[in-house]
Order: structure tokens, then C-alpha cells, then sequence
């Protein structure tokens, strides 16, 4: 639990939001328009253990619910909800979050590959979390590349040259657009010592943000990651500045949505459905 997370003034950001958006979340199959949709996408080939997909949701759903509490809505809340990756296209959502296991690699399947492209060029916007947190570091740091990694930063730009890769650092605005916040100094150990380090990886198409890699880790003890003990406790929590990142990164994602992209085709301006 995330205790230390203080309400900041946050209600003009969302009213805007709302407005550009006009969001609908469909949400235990009814329609609202109150909501903004906080959507944890499940992929076919997932590599991660049931424990892990357990605690992953349960952490899902805890960030919504300590961001509900902490922030200013302006009487608009964040409405949780999960669906197979597949099917992101049925449901109106502009973001989602998908979780991957660190050691054991996970490919998408070529219906999700395409399903995820044609969301993204709509307007959709995906923050991804590699999960660390089970493994020891020198575990978890053997693998230089993942297939998820490799769709997003080498098989799309591939594909259709308007999506582009940038590495970001605490000067991007993503750090600074709602909540003043910086890297954590375990995250920052990790990009010094790690070469092939994926977070902090920001996916553009036609200038306007679609991903976001994000590395999820336990605890640092002696400059060390030290894995999460099985089986996991039911608790969770996140730095404080890695809590304002994410909210961050939410609200510099939606903005997105309504500013012009020199030469993007009208409907990448749209909301994703």
C-alpha cells in the first residue's frame, strides 16, 4: 500500500481529459461515462506463473485503488477492469497495461500482434511492466532482449516507418506534466549497470506516445535486487516517485490524444476502439 501518495490538484487535467475524450469504459457489461478506464490486458502465450498472475492483478487493482483515494478526480474516478489481449479492440479504452515475466519470454501471437497495431495507430496507448520482482538480478539481467521488447522496438518501426523508438531520461516531461518526479536511485543503478536495460523505452507513432516500458522490482538491499519470497504476500506497494511516474504517464498518454501530429492520418488522433 502505497501510504505516503498526498492528493495533488488534479481535476483540471481530468476535466480536460474527459472532455477530449469522451470516454466510455464498459465495465461488468454496462456502459459508463464517469469512469477513466484502467485496463489490464491478459496475452494468450503468458509465460508468467499463476502467483505471479495473481499478484500482478491484485497490484493492478491496489495502483487504482490508492490513485482514487490520492488524487483530486473532479468526481471522475479510475475504473479497473481486465480483458484477453486479444480483444482490446472490442471495448472503447484508450490505455491499458500488460505485465511480462523478465526470465521467461513471452511472444505474442500474430492475432494479437495485429490487433495491438491497429489499437495503437486508432489512438490506444499501452504502459508495460517487466516483471522482475521474482528473480534474483543475475537472473533476470541474462536476458539482453525479450520478444515483447523486440515487437515494439524493432518489428513495428519495421513494419510501418511512423512508429519510432526514444529512450527517455528525468528530463522528458512525462517526469514532470502533473506530479514533479525522478528516477528512483535503484532504477538508476539498474540503467548504469544494465546495457540492454528496457525501461524508461517510450514508443511513438507519428510523434504521439502509444507505449511505455517499465521494469518492476522487489527491493534493493546492498545495491542488489532482492527477489520477492514465495509464496507472495498479499501487500503491495511502490516508491512514491515511481507512483507519480505511472500517473504520469497516464495523463501524458491522454494528452496525446488531442494534440496535432504533423502528418498523422485523422484517425490516429481518435480514441482507440
Amino acid at each position: 500500500m502505497i501510504s505516503d501518495a498526498n492528493p495533488v490538484a488534479f481535476a483540471q487535467p481530468l476535466r480536460r481529459l474527459i472532455a477530449i475524450l469522451g470516454i466510455w469504459v464498459l465495465v461488468a457489461g454496462v456502459m459508463r461515462a464517469d469512469a477513466l478506464p484502467w485496463i489490464l490486458l491478459n496475452p494468450a502465450n503468458d509465460t508468467r506463473d499463476p502467483e505471479m498472475q495473481a499478484w500482478d492483478q491484485g497490484d493492478s487493482r491496489n495502483f487504482v485503488e490508492v490513485a482514487n483515494r490520492s488524487e483530486a478526480f473532479a468526481g471522475t474516478r479510475f475504473q479497473w477492469s481486465q480483458i484477453a489481449l486479444g480483444d482490446v479492440l472490442s471495448i472503447s479504452t484508450p490505455f491499458a497495461e500488460l505485465r511480462f515475466d523478465a526470465v521467461k519470454p513471452m511472444a505474442f501471437t500474430t492475432h494479437e500482434k495485429a490487433t495491438l497495431q491497429e489499437w495503437l495507430t486508432r489512438g490506444g496507448f499501452l504502459l508495460l511492466f517487466e516483471d522482475a520482482y521474482p528473480y534474483p538480478q543475475e537472473v533476470f539481467r541474462k536476458n539482453a532482449t525479450l520478444p515483447v521488447y523486440e515487437f515494439f522496438t524493432r518489428e513495428l518501426p519495421a513494419k510501418d516507418p511512423f512508429f519510432t523508438v526514444e529512450h527517455i531520461t528525468d528530463e522528458h516531461p512525462i517526469f514532470h506534466i502533473n506530479h514533479e518526479t525522478s528516477t528512483v536511485p535503484g532504477i538508476a543503478r539498474e540503467i548504469r549497470e544494465t546495457p540492454h536495460y528496457r525501461g524508461r523505452t517510450l514508443i511513438l507513432y507519428h510523434g504521439r506516445p502509444v507505449a511505455f516500458f517499465m521494469g518492476r522490482y522487489n527491493f534493493e538491499e546492498d545495491n542488489r535486487w532482492v527477489p520477492r519470497s514465495r509464496p507472495f504476500q498479499t501487500a503491495y506497494s511502490s516508491e512514491l516517485k515511481s507512483y507519480y511516474l505511472i500517473v504520469n504517464i497516464y495523463v501524458y498518454a491522454m494528452y496525446a490524444q488531442d494534440a496535432p501530429q504533423p502528418g498523422a492520418p485523422p484517425e490516429t488522433t481518435t480514441t482507440a476502439r
